[in-house]
């Protein structure tokens, strides 16, 4: 095969890959755009006797927590998985728990230093 066949072969390959790659690109993007609106939403505040809440140690307030990994200063205000809530309550989204709103003076143990 001479490199002039080669090339020719190559094209259409690798049209195949850019229209594969686009369309990756595209199924990750649009759900992404999706989210967007969902995070304007209202959350419920999340309870301390949710299932997830206590398999976490999740407290509203972290001076009532009695956790070995705890350390003072921790709250959910300074985790880098809070998302400050735009009316200014006090309460805020967390990547953790999905669809509830956390206290920023809570803790729990999945607390990431932000």
């Amino acid at each position: 095969m001479t490199d002039k066949q080669s090339s020719e072969f190559d094209v259409p390959m690798d049209r195949s890959r850019r229209r594969f790659v686009g369309g990756a690109v595209a199924s990750a993007v649009i759900p992404l755009m999706a989210i967007a609106p969902a995070q304007a939403q209202e959350l419920e505040q999340l309870s301390e006797d949710d299932a997830m809440a206590k398999s976490l140690d999740y407290k509203h307030e972290a001076s009532d927590v009695e956790h070995s990994s705890y350390k003072d200063g921790q709250t959910c205000a300074n985790c880098a998985l809070y998302r400050a809530d735009a009316a200014g309550d006090g309460w805020g989204g967390c990547s953790i728990f999905r669809d509830k709103a956390v206290k920023g003076t809570g803790w729990c143990s999945s607390y990431v230093k932000g």
